[in-house]
């Protein structure tokens, strides 16, 4: 069987966005399990939710501005190499699945809220530098036809 040595970037860049867009919905559906029952209190969903945005509405306004910000429908063309679109997937799926993961797994949510905000500038920062290096690189091979 002969290994995949390139992906189409529009296949990407709807991974991409399947992945963050669901990692999104995921912590805060892992914020209304955490919160069920009373289990937090009102003040601090707020405070987590408000957090939360901030680490993912950047992201997914980026890509929305990449995915849907073309005037056509980008052409046919080479592939990416696979080694850009898994770098950009794994920097941006450990940055954006670490929150719901925490808020499952990471014990009180004051520590998880105090983790995030402590790792915000450094995984936001990676992710939307592999994020905006993915989609822009595939958006020029394709204004080039390459």
């Amino acid at each position: 069987m002969q290994m995949t040595t390139s992906v189409k970037p529009q296949q990407g860049r709807l991974i991409l966005m399947i992945i963050v867009v669901g990692s999104a919905l995921g912590a805060f559906l892992a914020l209304a399990y955490a919160g069920r029952d009373g289990g937090i209190i009102w003040d601090t969903v707020k405070s987590v939710m408000n957090d939360l945005l901030g680490i993912y509405l950047p992201l997914i306004a980026m890509m929305s501005a990449f995915y849907f910000g073309e005037a056509k429908p980008l052409p046919e063309r080479a592939s990416e190499p696979v080694q850009t679109f898994l770098f950009t997937l794994i920097t941006a799926g450990v940055w954006v699945l670490l929150p719901p993961v925490l808020i499952l797994f990471g014990g009180a949510i004051e520590g998880v809220q105090e983790t995030l905000t402590l790792l915000k500038p450094y995984g936001e920062t990676i992710a939307a530098a592999g994020i905006g290096y993915y989609f822009a690189r595939s958006a020029i091979s394709g204004a080039n036809g390459a």
